[in-house]
């Protein structure tokens, strides 16, 4: 019994996959969930892969919405992590997977809980009458908050490029 394999590219044809790529981008707003662009080429990217599976067969919860940049600067810094992992020993491996999994949640922290001030700061300003003052302590907190934002979402690029460097 002959067995036809289909590329990836055939794969990513079939009516399941468009059907589940379709589901995927309208639950993300049709927008890149890293840069938030909704303007430039959208692609769904697997978060990880899982050797037999068709790309249909994964749960929407593995699956984001990605521009084509962002898609490929991703698959690029996962070949670089995959070429870092294949170096490590088991107990370098069991120490990063640690050190990964608390890095985002205690960086990330003290900017959340930053935002979160502009935010209740922003509500006290509206629910006042206007003033000169308070357009311009908007201003500033909307500033504060795009920035805050930008450092957010750059946190994995800057750690990796980061650790690039020390190589």
């Amino acid at each position: 019994m002959s067995t036809v394999r289909m590329s990836y590219a055939e794969l990513l044809r079939d009516p399941r996959w468009q059907r589940l790529r379709l589901y995927v981008m309208e639950r993300d707003g049709w927008a890149c969930v890293y840069c938030k662009a909704s303007h430039r080429n959208l692609q769904v990217h697997h978060k990880h892969y899982e050797k037999g599976l068709a790309p249909w067969e994964y749960p929407a919860s593995v699956l984001v919405t990605a521009c084509e940049d962002c898609h490929g600067r991703i698959t690029d810094l996962k070949k670089r992590a995959d070429e870092v992992i294949g170096e490590m020993t088991p107990d370098e491996l069991v120490d990063a997977i640690d050190h990964l999994g608390q890095f985002r949640t205690v960086t990330l922290r003290p900017l959340a809980a930053v935002l979160e001030r502009c935010h209740e700061e922003r509500n006290e300003i509206i629910s006042r009458p206007y003033s000169t003052e308070a357009s311009r302590r908007l201003e500033v907190i909307d500033a504060l908050e795009a920035h805050i934002s930008d450092v957010i979402e750059a946190v994995p690029a800057t750690s990796t490029a980061a650790q690039r460097d020390r190589a």
